[in-house]
C-alpha cells in the first residue's frame, strides 16, 4: 500500500479511529510529526510513515498518543511492508450530566 507523494513512493500509516462500540469517529485531528490529517466519515486517515508519536484529538473524547515503538505492536499486518494499518479506539471524555454527589 505504498502511496505516491510528489511522484515518488512513500511508506504510509493507515488507520481507522473507532469508539468503544466499534463505530467510526469522523473529524478526529491526527498528528504524526510535522504532518496532520482529519479522519473522514469512516474514521479513516492516511499519513506518510514517520518515526514520531501519533497524536489523536477530538473534543468529545480523551486524547490519545501512540509511541512509534508501540505502534508496531498494535499494527495489523498487511502484505505490503511499506504500510502500517492501525485501529485506534478513543474513549469518551468524562462528562457528568445531572447531579453528582461526592461524600
Amino acid at each position: 500500500m505504498g502511496r505516491a507523494e510528489l511522484g515518488r513512493p512513500v511508506a504510509v500509516v493507515s488507520a481507522q479511529v473507532i469508539d468503544p462500540q466499534g463505530r467510526p469517529i469522523p473529524r478526529v485531528q491526527v498528528q504524526l510529526g510535522d504532518r496532520e490529517a482529519v479522519t473522514d466519515s469512516q474514521g479513516e486517515f492516511v499519513l506518510p510513515q514517520k518515526q514520531a508519536e501519533l497524536l489523536f484529538r477530538h473534543p468529545d473524547y480523551f486524547p490519545r498518543s501512540i509511541d512509534p515503538e508501540l505502534r508496531r505492536g498494535i499494527a495489523i499486518p498487511v502484505g505490503d511492508p511499506s504500510c502500517e494499518r492501525l485501529i485506534v479506539v478513543l474513549f469518551p471524555g468524562g462528562r457528568v450530566t445531572g447531579m453528582a454527589v461526592d461524600p
